[in-house]
């Protein structure tokens, strides 16, 4: 009889720490399931990541403006955005990849700050692993749609241009207005619009490209991390790729 008991007694105490161990496995509890958040982050193009397409001298560095709805998991986010871009191009000679420039060289203009913006949607799935109870890695990828707001001016340049010289505005130029670098050269531009989209090297006309895309694909990928300042609100700094290079950080609400 002591001897059952003994093994009662046994069995009872490796049974309470199986159903300890089992429960030490799981997940931590979710103390909140959804999240609003609020991002700002800084955006780069560099002509290196534009070079498969198009041979140009002209980046962009820029910023972008985000919100967020976040359903949370034990390990990871579903995250959906909203992002509006502001596509600030700087201005310059362009020239298709395998094409000739003194043909297909052409001179854009994207606008001013602001004018030109990327507004764009998209879902993510974001894993997280908790180091502490404050401070969490956060990594993960999505996609979405998005389209480009704004009107983008093209004209022809001329003849002159050539494989070395076409990065040069003061070298490459459309015939009938001359070197861009010069002062009054906005002037002679617009003064070669004639309302329609008839531009050649021997012919330029500036006008609105009707080249950009209604919608865009938008990849969405990036590394970060996050501080929780208190159990409802987390501040997270982020890296990354979303079309574009970008660098930032947002404030998100738990509840």
């Amino acid at each position: 009889m002591r001897s059952l008991r003994l093994g009662l007694t046994l069995l009872l105490v490796l049974s309470f720490v199986a159903v300890g161990t089992a429960r030490a496995d799981e997940p931590a509890p979710v103390d909140h399931k959804y999240e609003l958040g609020a991002r700002i982050r800084g955006i780069w193009v560099t002509p290196l990541m534009m070079a498969p397409f198009v041979q140009t001298s002209s980046g962009m560095s820029s910023m972008s403006g985000g919100a967020e709805f976040v359903y949370h998991r034990a390990s990871y986010d579903v995250v959906t955005s909203l992002d509006l871009s502001f596509i600030n191009v700087q201005d310059g000679n362009f020239l298709g990849v395998n094409h000739s420039a003194d043909v297909d060289t052409h001179y854009l203009q994207f606008g001013d700050f602001g004018q030109l913006t990327f507004l764009s949607a998209d879902v993510s799935i974001i894993g997280h692993h908790d180091f502490t109870d404050w401070f969490q890695l956060r990594y993960g990828g999505g996609v979405g749609l998005g389209a480009v707001l704004g009107d983008v001016k093209i004209i022809n340049d001329g003849p002159q241009c050539s494989q070395q010289n076409f990065h040069n505005v003061n070298q490459c130029f459309p015939v009938t207005v001359g070197p861009l670098g010069q002062a009054g050269a906005e002037q002679k531009l617009k003064a070669t619009e004639n309302g329609t989209t008839s531009d050649s090297a021997q012919d330029p006309h500036r006008h609105v490209s009707g080249d950009k895309p209604p919608v865009m694909a938008v990849v969405n990928l990036l590394v970060g991390f996050r501080f929780k300042v208190q159990r409802h609100l987390a501040f997270d700094v982020e890296v990354g790729f979303r079309d574009a290079i970008f660098f930032g950080g947002g404030f998100h609400y738990l509840f």
